[in-house]
C-alpha cells in the first residue's frame, strides 16, 4: 500500500520473521504510531530492494507490527521514486 501520509516505509514483524531477513538495529528507537492510533517502539530496519520498470531502488524500511496491509510504502519511497499519481483513475506513473 501506498501511504503518503506515513513518513517511513514499513514492513510487518511477520513478513521478517517467515522470509527470515536481517535486520539492523536502529542507532536511536523510534516511536511510531500506527492507523489505529497506538504507538509501537521501532528498534529495527531492513533495505528493501524495489523494482519498478527495470530501475532498482533501495529504501530502509523500518520493521514493525502492523494490522494490514504487510508493507506500506511512505512518503520516503514517494521521494525516492517521484511517481506522478493519477486519483481520478488510480493509476500511478513513473518517470523514465
Amino acid at each position: 500500500l501506498i501511504d503518503s501520509g506515513c513518513t517511513n516505509s514499513v514492513i510487518d514483524r511477520s513478513l521478517v520473521d517467515k522470509y527470515t531477513l536481517n535486520t539492523t538495529h536502529l542507532p536511536v528507537p523510534l516511536d511510531a504510531a500506527g492507523a489505529d492510533g497506538r504507538s509501537q517502539k521501532v528498534t529495527h530496519y531492513i533495505t528493501l530492494h524495489i523494482n519498478v520498470k527495470g530501475k532498482e531502488h533501495l529504501i530502509d524500511v523500518i520493521v514493525a507490527s502492523l494490522l494490514s496491509p504487510r508493507i506500506l510504502l511512505g512518503y520516503d519511497w514517494l521521494i525516492l521514486t517521484n511517481p506522478t499519481i493519477d486519483w481520478r483513475t488510480n493509476k500511478i506513473t513513473f518517470p523514465a
